[in-house]
């Protein structure tokens, strides 16, 4: 008899080992900054990203979705994921989509929590830009949107955003 229950603890951390690698789980999540070197060599972070989790086989197939914070800091804690499959991280901005590649797991590691996922984007002045905007007189009668497109030098609406001739987008 203590040789069948030796068995069975035996056969059922074996089956427990493989469970771990065969299971999406919330000891491991996603945490890294978005943030690029300008071309003085500082580093700067962007606040207030969209930032989107898929598998690499299914990439329009999207897990999750989180903002960056104000520090520029990207986290996919609380979501179930499995650490030991290929997960693409994409990061949407108007010049164009950012696709990165995670790494799996190999093995076990041995602790839980955060696996690094920092993300390197092309150098860019601003992505951003704030303008207070003062309407003359005479311009008392035009839709702030219409007074806007006017005072933005080469700029044209798309919907309820307008894009300058640079290609930067500005929301009211």
């Amino acid at each position: 008899m203590k040789s069948l229950t030796n068995l069975l603890i035996a056969v059922s951390m074996l089956l427990s080992s493989f469970a771990l690698h065969a299971q999406r789980t919330t000891e491991f999540f996603y945490l890294g900054n978005v943030y690029c070197k300008t071309k003085t060599g500082a580093e700067q972070r962007f606040p207030y990203l969209p930032v989107y989790l898929s598998l690499q086989d299914k990439p329009n197939d999207i897990i999750a979705v989180t903002m960056t914070n104000a520090n520029g800091e990207a986290s996919f804690k609380g979501i179930p994921i499995d650490p030991y499959k290929h997960h693409v991280i994409s990061v949407h901005l108007p010049s164009g989509t950012y696709r990165f590649v995670r790494i799996p797991i190999e093995k076990n590691p041995g602790f839980t929590g955060n696996i690094s996922t920092h993300i390197q984007l092309d150098a860019m002045e601003k992505y951003l830009t704030v303008s207070t905007i003062i309407p003359k007189k005479e311009d008392g009668d035009k839709l702030a949107l219409d007074l806007a497109t006017s005072a933005i030098k080469g700029a044209h609406r798309k919907g309820v955003t307008i894009s300058d001739a640079e290609g930067l987008n500005y929301k009211l």
